[in-house]
């Protein structure tokens, strides 16, 4: 039995391919309870020096997984890929301040595992996107980050 499995050939149509498009943003925000007023000693208390205004430069990670269309040889093609995360991501977040400009954010804490879940659900809204899109890692400093995909992927 073991050799015959040791044998056996993975046929291409087996595999599921992942395949992950990069890119950067710079953005504003700081972290507070929701209905308490930035300058509040409760918000410094819970979150330091983050409760004030800072900026960070963050490197957004989305990731695709299905199976690569034959004709094509392409999971998706990344020029659909750069331009669905420049319209649904980055022409709002980019040099944006999120608490203000991002209206998810207008009553909802911007922590990079709520910006995470942000951009997937605004990827997730496109057709383009739906079937596919898989994960959606947001990397907020070079040792803090995010990650956001469907259950059971």
């Amino acid at each position: 039995m073991e050799e015959r499995d040791a044998n056996r050939k993975t046929r291409p149509r087996e595999l599921t391919r992942t395949i992950t498009r990069r890119e950067t943003f710079s953005a504003s925000h700081r972290l507070q309870q929701c209905g308490t007023p930035s300058q509040s000693r409760r918000n410094d208390e819970l979150f330091g020096k983050c409760a004030r205004r800072h900026g960070h430069n963050y490197v957004v990670e989305v990731s695709f997984r299905g199976a690569v269309n034959e004709r094509t040889g392409m999971l998706i093609d990344m020029a659909v890929a750069k331009r669905c995360i420049q319209e649904a991501v980055l022409d709002v977040m980019d040099h944006a301040d999120i608490d203000d400009d991002v209206p998810e954010f207008r009553e909802r804490p911007s922590t990079v595992e709520n910006i995470a879940e942000a951009i997937f659900l605004r990827l997730d809204a496109l057709p383009e996107l739906q079937r596919i899109l898989y994960k959606v890692k947001l990397w907020e400093t070079e040792k803090i980050s995010a990650s956001v995909k469907r259950r059971g992927s």
